[in-house]
């Protein structure tokens, strides 16, 4: 009896693992699927470009899928008639296998996607790619909904390959890896380049890298947007053509944004340790931007409304100034409401006639009916230079030439030199009297501007009388 006891208990146990076997895949492919096709509805609703779900078959063990991408090409600049966009269409391939997975960790399945392309694209890469996919991302799906994987793209070298013999440009890509993971709309991504090396005709060549890009950024309320910080940097850049090269070293782009209270504050730096360019040398560039008091409801609405109008607008080529303020207006009156102030904090770096710095503000201080908009009552800013005379010098020249070539009629390089040097001096003469420009004894230019309540202050100095209350 106890043998036939637990004979039927082990027929139960095993009938219950065979169930599971086969039904545990089915749930987890039908739950991918749900997320799948939810997934692509809500990235296409926040793509400029169309997204839609081709093809999708699923089995009890692995799916495949099919997503196309539609991509509306610029028209030629040199087009006599208005014709209709090229529309590049992307296909992404997706293969996806159901768990439980237990290779590495634990997981309910893993989708491998690849994109395809047609005509002539795919003519011109196979032999770079040597038949490989341009990239390759895979992504394993985790039981709680979070997803983590890599992305791969293969080295390419076009002195290797049987390309276009007629093409004189040299390509050398180490490739790209990347490792990502996202969970509870925190994203983690970390993405390495080694370099890339170009030449062509004339000596011209390019030789750019390492690259990096990181970022730790966090979803807001499973919107378009995204806070949080990244970081773009390479490692040297350096560019030569007949007409002369450049070098860039140790060039990074750093983003931080951060929101309270419903407002958004974001900031975006520019550095480059050195930069030669014309056979001159420029060290400690720097460039920090900044847009805060965002309202993050209506940014997420702006952003909407551009993709909505892109999608319905950009497959025909057509611009319809009037349908984007349409689609804009409401989302730019609930941002104009908030305050949002763009600054300049700084602009800086060190060249041969000593260093430059430069920072500036504007800020809207009007309501949120944008139809009786005026910049007199409803902006303020303001603006400082600190420079070496000799860079003022070379702006106001570049000016100078603009406009004598404009009002003669003739190109740029024909206004004379002596000309020019004659106007610069007395245009000098006249700010630095009107006290515009101030010039110390060391040869350093400065100016301060301030714009409030619609009158313009520069050095102190008033100028203009303001705006009026009715």
């Amino acid at each position: 009896m106890a043998n036939a006891a637990a004979g039927k208990a082990a027929l139960a146990v095993a009938g219950i693992i065979g169930v599971a076997a086969v039904a545990g895949p089915w749930l987890i492919g039908l739950r991918i699927e749900s997320a799948f096709r939810d997934g692509v509805a809500a990235i296409s609703a926040q793509s400029p470009y169309p997204i839609r779900i081709s093809r999708y078959r699923r089995g009890l063990y692995s799916s495949e899928a099919e997503t196309t991408v539609e991509i509306a090409l610029p028209p030629k600049p040199d087009s006599a008639e208005p014709v209709p966009p090229k529309q590049l269409q992307v296909r992404l391939l997706h293969a996806i296998s159901h768990g439980p997975r237990f290779d590495r960790l634990l997981r309910s399945g893993r989708m491998t996607t690849t994109p395809e392309f047609d005509g002539d694209i795919a003519v011109r890469l196979k032999p770079l790619l040597g038949g490989a996919p341009l990239f390759t991302l895979v992504t394993d799906i985790g039981y709680g909904g979070s997803v983590s994987g890599s992305l791969h793209s293969p080295a390419i070298d076009t002195s290797k390959a049987a390309a276009d013999a007629s093409s004189k440009l040299q390509l050398q890509w180490a490739g790209i890896e990347s490792s990502y993971s996202l969970s509870g709309g925190h994203l983690l991504l970390r993405l390495d380049a080694p370099g890339l090396t170009m030449s062509g005709e004339r000596q011209a060549s390019a030789v750019i890298g390492p690259m990096l890009l990181s970022a730790d950024m966090t979803r807001i309320d499973d919107g378009p947007l995204w806070i949080g910080t990244s970081t773009a940097a390479i490692d040297s850049m350096t560019v030569k053509a007949e007409d002369g090269s450049f070098v860039l070293k140790q060039f990074a782009i750093n983003s931080d944004s951060q929101a309270v209270d419903g407002l958004m504050n974001s900031g975006v730096q520019f550095s480059a340790a050195g930069l030669e360019v014309g056979g001159s040398q420029f060290d400690k560039l720097h460039l920090k931007l900044a847009f805060d008091r965002l309202d993050a409801t209506a940014t997420t609405e702006m952003s909407l409304a551009l993709n909505r109008y892109q999608q319905s607008h950009g497959q025909d080529g057509s611009a319809d100034p009037a349908a984007m303020m349409a689609e804009l207006k409401p989302a730019l009156g609930r941002l104009a409401a908030g305050h949002p102030e763009f600054r300049v904090d700084e602009l800086s770096f060190s060249g041969p006639e000593g260093a430059l710095k430069v920072d500036a503000a504007i800020r809207y201080t009007g309501d949120e009916n944008l139809d009786d908009f005026s910049p007199l009552t409803d902006v303020e800013g303001r603006a400082q230079l600190d420079a070496p005379l000799a860079y003022v010098d070379l702006l106001l020249r570049q000016k100078i030439r603009a406009d004598l070539a404009e009002s003669a009629g003739v190109p740029l390089n024909e206004v004379p030199a002596e000309v020019i040097g004659n106007a610069l001096a007395s245009t000098r003469a006249g700010l630095v009297a009107q006290g515009l420009l101030m010039v110390d004894a060391g040869g350093r230019a400065s100016s301060q501007v301030a714009f409030e309540g619609g009158a313009l202050r520069v050095n102190g100095k008033m100028l203009g009388d303001g705006a009026t209350t009715p």
